[in-house]
């Protein structure tokens, strides 16, 4: 039974068949055919399947076949696989059936064949090739279905015939031979249809051993010295070579544990010391010590199961993986490993064993023997010495179980055993008693459980006994009366789902819809810890279990919310932390919570059974192909005995394990480079090898994959990468279950890609895989085109030094050239600007002259006298504030040509001008170059004098009256006209004591009121205004005013010309 082996306990006599669980690799798998004849795993870890059609490459994912082509004579010469060996240099040799021999090269993946040649005596004997076999010295040993037996050396090509047995007619006999095994002492064992016969490899001499054993198809050397032989009609022989014994095993109608058929097609080692039988009618187990067999057949109902009965060939891999290869199924393999967990199924009919697939409880007696509840089944006892199953079943007389329907086991320390039930209440089982006694439920009387349902039995530190019930809450078994006791939380939590003691002594109650309450030991009323509503400690109040753990955590079990983990309870503050699917669970019900002796926790859900790590909260799963009984497990049904083992029970059977066997290790299974593909596509093997060189990439493969697999064939789909590309990346990048990499545009370099893998819960393999990655680069960037650069390069140096002298030169040609253009081109700008200066020269003193008479305008007047004067002012009022005399400055005199009108009226505009002009020339004779002569009207002149008193003026005004009037004026026509004008002058400032009085505008209104002054007296005449002591020092008032008024007034004096001089008072 698998209890038994999950304890590496030898299974006794009488045990249930050990069940298997198989995965099947069939034509929808890829594989080429399903008859497999050969299995065979070479040194790098493939696996090799030969069938009828095809020889066939398994990295645990993907077949790859190799067939006979017969235009290709590298391909492998025949179809029908028989026999696989391997050589030193890692050559795969293949027996074939109408093909002769072929071995493989790994480097190229091509065959070379080894064919019979009539012509030829050292050739193979025929092409009916069987059997292979090579011994210590790397002979290859080959036997022949119709020509007995050959050795050939591989590194000679040279075959060696075995002499045949001369039969009575004188011809030799060939034998057909089926088996071949080396023992490494020299010695081939060689099994025919004639029974079996040792070779001495070394003097190639052949004994016939006095054993009857005809047609033997199967060899295997055992670990003690004895050899096995499967036959074709005789069952399976036990021979001991060193002493001659031996035993026969044959099929016996009606004995179960008798050989299954007596065809025995192939023989393997299991672990303990058992072989593994392939029989025409199933798989066998064969315990050795004992002479029996288990056997494993065929199921149609059962997709587990071996998936055809008729095996043709057995092998376990280096991993501990069992390989089956059957007639009509394909393949089928088994992880010997899943053993560990000890699943127990449902006994086949007539075997002992369990009835019942849904386990719901387990107690274990000090003793050894184990109680299992089902549901439906009763109760089962396992004698784990005997292999003895009792059943205790439901009667509805006294002294049976109550209800078949079990929910609950516990025995107590005084080895009492007590069955909770579904409807029928709870059971007693005294020790040595075989009757049950009942305790059911009676509405009227208190004293009974308070409910028909059991859902968890509990024994305290103090030895005594707690019921929780379905729908009454929690009761107290009494001893004293044997009667129940019922606690005040059943009124709250009438559905009691677990039961656990602290190290305090508390009492520890879960419930269906309640939460958790905690009962003091010393009777203190409970303390509640409600879930479930807005903010309540725990997330929900449907729980499943309660375990306390030695560090006083409290770890709970619920229904839909995972694992809850109560810490501090004692507290006003406890803490609550929740591990859910989002945290590595693929369940959130966890109906059992176990402790192991390394800390960790196993969880049985309705998904997969877990370990769980609470010093790092990582989860391990584990699921039927691990060996569990299925992926969902059952309420209630989960323990832990005294020495540790786990027990956890589900819908079909149970595991039994001792959890310090189940340790996460790395695999030792290599990690190889199964294919590389550019642009999708498959680069053959024989163009890349990449198990020597490398991979390496041209410039133009800028999108290349690389795919690989880790050769542990126990649950490859499982399995887990990570990739790190050296010169591309640092980090290790994980891809899950993905075993392919894409890489595009790789610069050109060299690269080295690691690899990793783990299996389920295991660490990363140490030892990964490494691959060479080279990419080229492109022409543009090999040695010779960088040579031809620097070539071009240095070329283009002595072309652009060359250029650069020429330029040079033109530089400075251009430059003399421009120079020279930018002197001349300055000269003539010098010249224009000079020309300009001189026209701007011109054109302003045009601006500023009467273009007749060559005097100044009013303009320059404007322009230059108003500053002029305005300095005047200036230096008058500094003088003044010295505390000098004021004096007058300047003299504004209007000079009026007499009758001017007139001439112009009677002798034209031309006469006019001549007159004006001949005045002008008289007046400039009588000035001084600092004096100003301006044309002020058409026949006024306005002379500006610097540094002159009134005296001054006087006498200047008298010089011009008599110069212009001294002579007639004679035209250029011959007229002579009489020429005569009158003066008007003011000096300014007009009133030196305060010169910011009035400006020498104001001065020539004061010498137009002058002028008008004397005009009123005759012509040819001249008058100046003076300033008297009533002159104000606002004067300008007055300026608009008659002169009559003025003098009237005494506000100013008009002298006029034959007037006596004014005084020195008013003139001053």
């Amino acid at each position: 039974m698998a209890l038994l082996i999950g304890l590496a306990l030898p299974a006794p006599a009488g045990a249930a068949t050990r069940p298997l669980r198989f995965d099947r690799l069939s034509l929808q798998d890829g594989l080429s055919q399903t008859t497999v004849l050969t299995i065979f795993q070479d040194r790098q870890g493939f696996i090799w399947l030969g069938t009828e059609d095809g020889l066939n490459r398994f990295d645990g994912y993907r077949f790859t076949v190799f067939k006979h082509d017969p235009d290709d004579p590298g391909s492998i010469p025949g179809d029908a696989i028989w026999d696989i060996a391997e050589d030193r240099d890692g050559g795969l040799w293949v027996a074939t059936e109408q093909g002769g021999l072929a071995r493989w090269d790994r480097t190229s993946e091509r065959f070379t064949a080894f064919r019979h040649d009539p012509n030829r005596s050292e050739s193979l004997a025929s092409d009916s090739t069987r059997a292979l076999a090579i011994d210590e010295a790397g002979m290859i040993w080959v036997g022949f279905l119709d020509e007995g037996l050959d050795r050939l050396d591989p590194s000679t090509g040279r075959v060696v015939h075995l002499p045949a047995e001369t039969q009575a007619d004188g011809q030799p006999r060939r034998r057909a031979v089926y088996a071949l095994a080396t023992d490494g002492t020299g010695t081939l064992w060689v099994g025919s249809d004639d029974g079996l016969d040792r070779v001495d490899t070394t003097t190639l001499t052949a004994t016939a051993m006095p054993l009857e054993a005809p047609r033997v198809r199967a060899l295997h050397l055992g670990s003690t010295g004895q050899l096995y032989l499967g036959t074709m009609a005789d069952g399976l022989i036990e021979f001991t070579p060193r002493t001659g014994a031996t035993r026969r095993f044959r099929h016996a109608a009606g004995d179960t544990t008798s050989l299954s058929h007596d065809e025995v097609r192939a023989i393997r080692r299991a672990d303990g010391g058992g072989l593994w039988i392939g029989t025409a009618e199933g798989l066998d187990l064969f315990d050795a010590a004992r002479g029996t067999f288990d056997h494993y057949r065929h199921d149609p109902s059962d997709a587990d199961s071996l998936s055809d009965d008729y095996v043709m060939a057995l092998f376990r891999d280096r991993g501990g993986i069992m390989w089956a290869g059957t007639r009509f199924g394909g393949v089928s393999k088994w992880d010997t490993s899943t053993w560990r967990f000890g699943r127990t199924a449902v006994a086949a009919p007539g075997e002992p064993g369990l009835s019942e697939g849904q386990v719901t409880a387990f107690a274990k007696e000090p003793e050894g023997d184990l109680w299992v509840g089902t549901f439906g089944g009763g109760v089962h006892r396992f004698n784990t010495r005997t292999g003895a199953v009792t059943h205790y079943r439901m009667s509805e007389s006294a002294g049976g179980l109550s209800d078949d329907r079990v929910t609950a086991l516990l025995i107590d320390r005084r080895s009492r055993v007590w069955v909770g039930t579904y409807q029928g209440g709870l059971n007693r089982l005294d020790p040595g008693g075989m009757e049950f006694t009942r305790y059911v439920h009676a509405a009227d009387d208190a004293r009974t459980p308070s409910a028909a349902g059991i859902m968890s039995l509990h024994e305290d530190r103090r030895g005594r006994i707690w019921i929780g019930t379905f729908g009454g809450g929690l009761n107290r078994y009494e001893e004293a009366t044997d009667d129940f006791v019922r606690y005040p939380v059943s009124q709250v939590a009438p559905r009691v789902t677990g039961l656990a003691d602290d190290r305090l002594g508390g009492l520890w109650v879960s419930t269906d819809g309640g939460g958790l309450y905690r009962l003091p030991a010393d009777g203190r009323p409970p303390r509640r810890f409600p879930g479930g509503a807005p903010g309540a400690l725990l997330p929900t109040a449907s729980l499943t279990t309660v375990h306390a753990a030695e560090n006083d955590d409290i770890w709970l079990g619920t229904r839909g919310n995972g694992l809850v983990r109560l810490r501090n309870w004692s507290g006003a503050n406890p803490a609550v932390t929740v591990y859910s699917e989002k945290d590595g669970l693929t369940n959130d019900v966890v109906y059992g919570v176990e402790p192991d002796a390394r800390g960790n926790l196993w969880l049985s859900t309705n998904n997969g059974l877990f370990r769980f790590n609470p010093a790092d909260g990582s989860f391990t799963a584990f699921g039927p192909e691990d060996g569990l009984q299925a992926a969902e497990f059952n309420f209630g049904s989960h323990y832990r005995d005294r020495k540790g083992l786990l027990y956890f029970g589900g819908i079909a059977g149970f595991n039994a394990f001792d959890p310090a066997a189940i340790r996460p290790a790395a695999s030792a299974a290599p990690i190889v480079l199964t294919s590389v593909l550019k642009f999708n596509r498959p680069v053959p093997r024989g163009e890349m090898p990449w198990d020597t060189s490398g991979v390496q990439l041209g410039y133009e493969d800028s999108v290349v994959t690389f795919e690989f697999a880790m050769l542990d064939y126990a649950a490859p789909g499982r399995n887990r990468y990570r990739y790190r590309l050296d010169g591309f990346t640092d980090d290790w990048i994980e891809l899950g279950p993905e075993r392919r990499i894409t890489f595009t545009n790789l610069d050109s370099g060299r690269y080295a890609l690691q690899v990793q893998a783990a299996t389920p819960g295991g660490p990363w393999s140490a030892q990964g895989l490494s691959v060479s990655v080279g990419v080229e680069p492109p022409p543009w960037k090999q040695w010779w085109a960088y040579a031809i650069y620097a070539a071009m390069f240095a070329a283009g140096l002595v072309a652009l030094n060359r250029e650069r002298q020429r330029r040079r030169q033109r530089e400075v040609d251009y430059r003399n050239q421009l120079e020279r253009e930018v002197a001349e081109r300055t000269q003539q700008l010098a010249e224009r600007a000079d020309e300009l200066q001189r026209l701007n020269e011109q054109l302003s003193e045009a601006s500023l002259s009467d273009s007749l008479t060559g005097m100044r305008n009013r303009r320059f007047l404007f322009e230059y006298v108003g500053q002029e004067m305005k300095a005047v002012r200036r230096r008058l009022g500094d003088a003044r504030q010295r505390g000098q005399a004021a004096e007058h400055a300047a003299v504004f005199m209007l000079v009026d040509l007499d009758h001017f009108k007139t001439v112009n009226d009677t002798y034209g505009h031309l006469v006019g001008d001549e007159i004006l002009i001949e005045m002008t020339r008289r007046l400039r004779g009588i000035t001084r170059e600092s004096d100003l002569l301006i044309r002020w009207g058409g026949d006024e002149f306005l002379l500006v004098t610097r540094d002159a008193d009134p005296e001054a003026a006087a006498r200047m005004a008298e010089r011009v009256r008599q110069t212009l009037g001294a002579e007639p004026i004679v035209t250029r026509s011959g007229l002579s006209l009489p020429a005569s004008c009158t003066v008007g002058f003011a000096c300014f400032p007009f009133l030196p004591d305060h010169p910011e009085a009035g400006d020498w505008e104001d001065t020539i209104g004061l010498a137009d009121l002058a002028l008008y002054a004397a005009k009123r007296t005759s012509r040819n005449t001249w008058a100046g205004a003076l300033r008297t002591e009533k002159t104000p020092r606002i004067f300008q008032d007055f300026l608009h005013a008659s002169v009559e008024g003025l003098e009237a007034e005494g506000l100013v004096e008009f002298r006029r010309s034959g007037a006596p001089k004014p005084s020195a008072d008013r003139a001053a």
